[in-house]
């Protein structure tokens, strides 16, 4: 059995060494170890927050009785549906510094509760904690009940819990806790927004887009490149260890997992989690309601505020036709990514169903794309496209959206790239073979087996890559003249402190994704009952 945890650990030694040399480089540079500085603090503020608290309601979600837990499973996935820039709106939209407490407070445009590092990790956090709650509860679904009724033998519901259940999952905790490092390490969004006056969030993705808005030479800065290296060691790493400790199952269980009773507490845990459903879904929301519909009147020396729901239905309503030409470019060039993305894990997974050593380019290329932050993705395809000595890439680069669809695909990959592999995985061996001893080729299993088993698996995955390409903000860098998307246009109205019409619009993207929550989850069911129902007897 030695030789399961001898080439992950000898790539975790690997990478570790190659990271400490990537971190000596940088620490010779004080502005470069501020900046890793800074990116530890958002990271760690974040994991402090999200990890217990999304590994917590991972297991009231999927694994007790807890009452209308679809519902809640379905309101926290909307967070992973609605892009980053609309929940940071959002929460802005109540307690930033022009929000509605701030002005209810009588302190408009000085300072609010969300502002600075407080407002970064926050926002962060809230969205980090629907990621760990699926990851982890997707792998608590998954544990063999087998294992877990032989240890209620023993002893109780707890004990079982804690000591095989929570035991099983730690692998997923670990993985959960690297993709949101990794995730909030490379995302400059939410600093860009919160940025103030007394306050610089100044991390590696933040300063890259800096130097490239301040850049007089073509090209990624040194020391942006030096930091992707070092993520994605680190990435690498992380996901070495922790696939060194995890046992791969490949065929899922056919019974269902055991439901652990809430007893006397369910009255409590249901308020808790519905709670935090508030919190996390409802206050954002209700934040954006009031923001549309809010109306200043000035009477005499002050400024009385009403709400309308005239004004805010009315403002939601014109979306539509108001940014028609946004919205049909966002579409247009996130299908186009998530189509990418999706072809490409097809063929990295398809091989990876050989064996170890062919599933290392996948692992390779999702670590690579994971560990580069958006900025860096979209200066690599300047350098690449905006050439005018390749008058073909060029042109492409002038005339097409196929470059930002790209800059989409590459940060969509990583997501994408982990739901085709499990969904290949899981198909059969057996069926396959069988297959093939009736003369069927690798083309005919893939269309005539593999595609009718796991096709809500690669539906889910090319939907996951849509929303990922949609609330990419970074992309909009190599976006040619006349085009402009709608996290664009978001970005542009934050600047300009636009609030109602941008309040109209978020709302308006909040109700999208909620219908799109409700078609991933329907996936994830169909998708988890084709798993079961195809192992083999």
């Amino acid at each position: 059995m030695a030789h399961r945890w001898r080439r992950p650990l000898a790539a975790a030694i690997v990478a570790a060494i190659i990271a400490l040399i990537c971190l000596g480089q940088l620490a010779a540079d004080s502005r470069s170890w501020s900046l890793i500085e800074n990116t530890l603090i958002l990271v760690g503020g974040t994991l402090a927050i999200s990890l217990p608290l999304g590994t917590a309601l991972g297991v009231m979600l999927f694994r007790t009785d807890l009452l209308f837990r679809r519902t809640a499973i379905v309101l926290f996935g909307l967070l992973l549906v609605v892009p980053l820039y609309v929940q940071a709106t959002a929460w802005q939209a109540g307690f930033g510094a022009s929000g509605w407490l701030t002005l209810l407070a009588g302190a408009p445009y000085q300072s609010g509760l969300l502002e600075g590092w407080v407002g970064a990790i926050w926002v962060h956090a809230m969205a980090a904690t629907a990621w760990v709650a699926i990851i982890v509860g997707g792998s608590l679904w998954f544990a063999e009940p087998e294992l877990e009724e032989l240890a209620l033998l023993d002893g109780s519901a707890w004990q079982t819990l804690k000591h095989v259940t929570l035991r099983r999952a730690l692998p997923a905790i670990g993985l959960a806790a690297v993709w949101i490092a990794i995730t909030v390490a490379t995302e400059m969004t939410v600093t860009d927004l919160f940025q103030t006056g007394a306050t610089r969030l100044r991390t590696f993705a933040e300063e890259i887009y800096t130097q490239y808005a301040l850049a007089t030479e073509p090209g990624p800065p040194p020391t942006a490149l030096v930091g992707a290296v070092l993520t994605g060691c680190l990435t690498l790493l992380a996901a070495a260890l922790f696939l060194s400790a995890a046992t791969w199952r490949p065929h899922p269980t056919e019974r269902p997992p055991l439901v652990f009773r809430l007893g006397r507490g369910w009255a409590f845990a249901t308020a808790a989690v519905f709670g935090l459903v508030l919190l996390m879904v409802g206050v954002p929301f209700a934040n954006l309601v009031y923001k549309a519909g809010v109306v200043a009147t000035p009477v005499r020396n002050d400024i009385v505020r009403t709400w309308s729901l005239a004004k805010c239905w009315e403002l939601i309503a014109v979306v539509p036709d108001k940014y028609a030409r946004e919205t049909a470019w966002s579409l247009v060039a996130g299908s186009l990514a998530a189509s990418f993305a999706l072809v490409v894990a097809l063929m990295l997974g398809l091989l990876a169903r050989r064996g170890a050593a062919s599933g290392l380019p996948a692992i390779l290329l999702a670590v690579a794309t994971l560990a580069t932050p958006g900025p860096l993705v979209s200066l690599a395809m300047i350098s690449v496209f905006n050439d005018p000595s390749v008058p073909t890439l060029n042109e492409l680069y002038d005339r097409s959206i196929v470059v930002v669809s790209l800059a989409q695909a590459v940060r969509a990959f990583p997501l994408t790239m982990v739901i085709v592999w499990y969904g290949l995985r899981t198909v059969p061996q057996e069926l396959l073979e069988a297959a093939a001893l009736d003369g069927a080729g690798a083309l005919a299993r893939f269309w005539r087996i593999m595609l009718p088993l796991r096709w809500p698996a690669l539906a889910l995955a090319w939907l996951a890559a849509f929303v990922l390409a949609i609330g990419d903000f970074s992309s909009s860098m190599v976006a040619p003249p006349g085009v402009e998307t709608i996290s664009a246009r978001v970005a542009q109205m934050l600047h300009f402190n636009i609030q109602n019409e941008l309040a109209g619009l978020c709302l308006f993207l909040m109700l999208a994704a909620a219908v799109v929550a409700v078609i991933a989850f329907l996936l994830v069911q169909v998708a988890s009952r084709r798993a079961r129902q195809s192992r083999p007897d």
